[in-house]
Order: C-alpha cells, then sequence, then structure tokens
C-alpha cells in the first residue's frame, strides 16, 4: 500500500509541477505581449503625434504663403492708388502673424527631432519676413522678386519635405 501511496503522491507531485510550469509559462508569455504591444502602442502615438505636427505645419504654411501673396498685392494696390495703406498694412500684418503662427510649430512639444524639416521650416518663415518688409516699405516690385525668387521655392521645399514626412508616418502608423 505504501508504494501505492507514493506512486500516487509522485503522480500528483508530477501533475502540479506541470500545472505549474504551465501557468509559468503563461505568466511569462502574457508579460511578453504586453511588453510587446505596448512597444508597439507607444510606437503608434509618436508616429501619430509626429504625423499631427506635419498637417498642422502643413495648413499653417499654406495660410502663410496665401497671405504672403496677398500682402504683395495690397501692396501693388496701395501704389497704383486703387488701396488703402490701412489695406495694405492689414494685409501685411496678417502676413506676418500666420509666419508667427508656422514658426510657432517649431515650439511647440510635438515638434519631431528632423532638423531638416526644421531648417526647412525657419527658412520659409525668413523668406516671409523678407517679402513682408519689403511690401512694409513700399516696395511691391522687390517684395514680388522675393517672393517669386526664394519664398515660393521655400515654401515648394517645405512642401515637398512635410509631404514625404506624412506618407512615411502614414505608412508606419498601418504597419
Amino acid at each position: 500500500m505504501d508504494s501505492l501511496e507514493g506512486a500516487q503522491n509522485r503522480s500528483v507531485g508530477r501533475v502540479a509541477a506541470m500545472a505549474g510550469g504551465a501557468i509559468g509559462a503563461t505568466i511569462v508569455l502574457v508579460v511578453a505581449f504586453l511588453f510587446v504591444s505596448s512597444f508597439g502602442i507607444a510606437q503608434v502615438a509618436n508616429n501619430a503625434r509626429d504625423l499631427h505636427w506635419t498637417n498642422a505645419t502643413i495648413g499653417s504654411a499654406g495660410i502663410a504663403r496665401a497671405s504672403v501673396a496677398q500682402a504683395v498685392f495690397f501692396s501693388f494696390d496701395e501704389r497704383l492708388g486703387v488701396s488703402s495703406e490701412q489695406a495694405r498694412d492689414a494685409a501685411i500684418e496678417e502676413a506676418r502673424m500666420n509666419l508667427t503662427a508656422v514658426e510657432a510649430q517649431l515650439a511647440t512639444p510635438d515638434t519631431p527631432d528632423e532638423s531638416a524639416l526644421l531648417e526647412l521650416t525657419e527658412d520659409f518663415v525668413a523668406a516671409g519676413r523678407e517679402v513682408a518688409d519689403a511690401a512694409a516699405e513700399g516696395r511691391p516690385d522687390t517684395a514680388e522678386e522675393i517672393r517669386l525668387e526664394t519664398f515660393e521655392p521655400a515654401f515648394a521645399r517645405l512642401a515637398t519635405g512635410l509631404d514625404e514626412q506624412q506618407d512615411d508616418l502614414a505608412a508606419a502608423i498601418a504597419d
């Protein structure tokens, strides 16, 4: 009888050891899954944050571009006498405010660590300010020249860089 009880105890011990091993393996798998899942979620969140910054910058740069062109337009109209100095100044002020809004994107906590995009954004804002300054000084021809030769190419480079980043981030989020 003692040998039967000993065999049963060993059998129960084996079953308990196997159950304990299965429970331990399950716990390890759950912890590993949670780690992998939280890492993936963090990556998606980071990419989504960068995508939000990219979209906001694209939008504010487009608005700034339009308002800079409007400032030049009003500068010509004021010189021709078909618009007032106040209207010209209001257009220039709006352009400056919109350029400041683009620049503010560089100071947000969501600004990505993409130095090329940051440099393109700074170049765009600086060129826009040159246009606004020339318009404010009553030099619409110079403002238009700067707009066409410096500002518009700066916008094109920025828009291309932001579009590429937008595509890359959207693909990373989808993955």
